[in-house]
């Protein structure tokens, strides 16, 4: 079903004098899909040979632009093929309305030198998927890009940010809003002259026909209410980050309740994620460590977490903090809380890995406390958090734990580490970046021992969780 709406942006965008159409909004609103229709055919009709799509890096641009779910660019337009010489799959071709090959370049603003094919080039139309979380270094060489273009267009793709953001301060402000938009958004822009050949436009979920009542409701349900994320993602407005990330949601109810159980063929009441830790029913098992600050002499935290059958529940079963600080003192007291868990676990298959980050990781610590797990027969996977890349990084684990809190996911079992774990949660704030705020703070350790031990698991997780995700 193609809607009045689709029909207009892409009328629009096919006029001579149009030179940048930004499209912002909520999520499942269509925007995307609309946008990869827009790109296609203002590649057909331009008489330039390059053109470039954009976004995070090439995983993104696969999943978000090129496959969608069925309807990226790959999916939907079958005169769209890689490049013959396919180097590393990374530009592709189709051909244009006068019968000559177009080539289409994949870039990833993410890293430098993902984006170095766009180097030196005239580049007619560029698409920059989630453009507010590109580097302004990358959107203004695009721009440089265009420069010489015959003729030029910039599609720009987004969720709210914040109203100072160059995006908007340096582009999108300057575009003409056109169809309904929010009246904060409009008031922002209506600080800025329109220039000539920029458009806007707002999208709802509302606006994408596969959007049913039911699936809109749901989806609204991904972030928890007023806060900062549901603001910028769920109703795509733009807002600014401020105040606690966590404590107005986590109430006692996030704590695993007690429960009347049989075991070892007595009937007691036990905390149920004691329960499931000694009848073994956790499918998944990880140690998150985060090493501390050697200025601040403090700061290793470990947490032992637990996933439930059908992903069902995240459960902290506990957590602590490390009292040492000379290397050889912290190493035997990290492998004598892990030996401590590891004596616990009824299932040890299921225990996935061990992960670290943090002071000292690489050079020194992880080796030896490899080596010290060994002789303390533990031969569980230890490595580091950050080699699951931006899939788990510092956006994606808030994001995760967000969703999770949304969702009545994520819980701490009554132990007072696993208590503690959740207090400090409370305490944690939002920096200008909208992550969290982090000045080596005694929160950001627990918060982030929580977070390495997840790192294995985000994908799976988001994807299990984040029904819609555009």
């Amino acid at each position: 079903m193609v809607t009045q709406k689709q029909i207009q942006t892409l009328a629009l965008a096919l006029r001579p004098e149009t030179v940048l159409l930004a499209f912002e909004g909520e999520i499942r609103s269509g925007k995307t899909v609309d946008m990869i229709q827009i790109f296609h055919e203002a590649v057909y009709y331009n008489p330039g040979e390059l053109h470039a799509i954009c976004g995070r890096d090439y995983n993104a641009i696969r999943d978000n632009l090129l496959k969608c779910n069925g309807f990226g660019l790959l999916d939907r337009f079958s005169d769209v093929d890689y490049g013959k010489e396919k180097i590393g799959g990374y530009f592709l071709t189709m051909k244009g309305y006068d019968g000559h090959t177009k080539q289409i370049l994949l870039a990833g603003y993410d890293k430098v030198n993902q984006w170095e094919a766009i180097l030196g080039k005239t580049i007619n139309v560029i698409l920059v998927d989630e453009c507010n979380i590109a580097d302004k270094t990358f959107i203004d060489e695009c721009w440089a890009r265009q420069a010489s273009a015959d003729k030029p267009l910039m599609l720009y793709t987004l969720n709210g940010d914040n109203p100072d953001h160059p995006i908007y301060t340096d582009y999108i402000n300057y575009c003409k809003p056109l169809g309904q938009v929010p009246p904060e958004t409009l008031a922002e822009m209506d600080k800025y002259p329109n220039k000539k050949g920029y458009y806007y436009y707002h999208w709802k979920m509302t606006d994408n026909p596969a959007m049913t009542p039911e699936k809109i409701e749901r989806a609204r349900s991904i972030y928890p209410k007023d806060s900062y994320y549901y603001k910028i993602k769920v109703l795509g407005l733009r807002g600014t980050p401020e105040g606690a990330i966590f404590a107005q949601y986590l109430d006692d109810s996030f704590t695993s309740p007690t429960v009347e159980v049989v075991y070892r063929a007595a009937k007691q009441n036990m905390d149920e994620c004691e329960y499931l830790l000694k009848t073994g029913q956790y499918i998944k098992y990880a140690i998150g460590i985060d090493l501390g600050n050697n200025d601040a002499k403090r700061g290793t935290v470990l947490s032992l977490i637990g996933i439930t059958r059908g992903y069902k529940n995240l459960d902290v079963i506990d957590a602590t903090d490390c009292q040492s600080t000379e290397s050889n003192a912290l190493v035997h007291e990290i492998c004598t809380h892990i030996q401590m868990w590891h004596n616990e676990i009824q299932n040890l298959n299921a225990i996935d890995s061990i992960r670290i980050d943090g002071f000292g990781a690489v050079q020194i610590l992880i080796p030896t406390i490899r080596k010290e797990l060994i002789n303390r027969k533990i031969r569980t996977l230890t490595d580091l958090a950050i080699k699951f890349g931006d899939s788990a990084g510092r956006k994606a684990r808030l994001d995760l734990n967000l969703l999770m809190i949304s969702r009545k996911v994520l819980r701490w079992s009554q132990r007072p580490g696993a208590q503690k774990s959740r207090a400090m949660f409370k305490k944690l704030k939002y920096a200008d970046d909208g992550l969290p705020f982090d000045e080596n703070q005694a929160e950001m350790d627990w918060y982030d021992s929580e977070g390495y031990a997840i790192t294995p698991f985000a994908t799976t997780l988001t994807n299990a969780l984040r029904w819609y995700n555009e």
